[in-house]
């Protein structure tokens, strides 16, 4: 409360996702989410890979054993808005 009144969420515009390379089987990735603006964000990560999807902050390291082609997800999400940003890429033995 700020004076009496709540202060509400501003919603979130420009998510974008970034990771760490090389991309590798067996070794640990680090995927960043970063936004324009927004606040009381959280966010929630897929990893395409048949895991349990992770709500977890901003900056997550995943492991991916299999090769492949694969599309990681972050979805932030607050009381007013949520937004979606994806990355796709390849594991290498």
């Amino acid at each position: 409360m700020a004076g009496g009144q709540t202060v509400a969420d501003q919603a979130i515009t420009g998510l974008v996702v970034a990771h760490t390379t090389p991309m590798q089987a067996g070794s640990s990735i680090t995927f960043t989410a970063s936004i324009g603006q927004g606040t009381g964000v959280s966010y929630l990560w897929n990893f395409d890979d048949g895991t349990s999807p992770l709500s977890n902050g901003a900056q997550v390291s995943h492991v991916y054993n299999i090769t492949g082609t694969y599309t990681t997800v972050v979805t932030a999400t607050n009381s007013v808005s949520t937004d979606h940003a994806a990355t796709t890429f390849t594991v290498v033995p």
